[in-house]
């Protein structure tokens, strides 16, 4: 297992839940590709960048497919080949 990746980090930008919708919440996560953004809401300028292996955006329009059915079994998938990989 030399040199492979050992961990791989998914993550998903959810929708707002009622409280957030309530309360005039604004998205402040943008994603492009593996890479999410999350900007500071007192300073728009101030923003910091992360990469992740897999990204999905599940918080408004869908623009980007990803429901936790999709992040369940692509986590799985992702486990049982490396189970294989590791006893072959």
């Amino acid at each position: 297992m030399q040199g492979k990746d050992c961990v791989k980090v998914a993550v998903r930008v959810r929708p707002f839940n009622k409280r957030e919708r309530d309360a005039g919440s604004s998205c402040i996560i943008s994603m492009a590709s593996s890479s999410i953004t999350i900007q500071d809401p007192r300073n728009a300028h101030n923003r910091r960048s992360f990469c992740f292996d897999y990204t999905y955006w599940s918080h408004s329009g869908f623009t980007v497919p990803g429901g936790q059915g999709i992040l369940c079994v692509c986590r799985h998938t992702c486990s049982v080949q490396m189970c294989i990989e590791w006893f072959v």
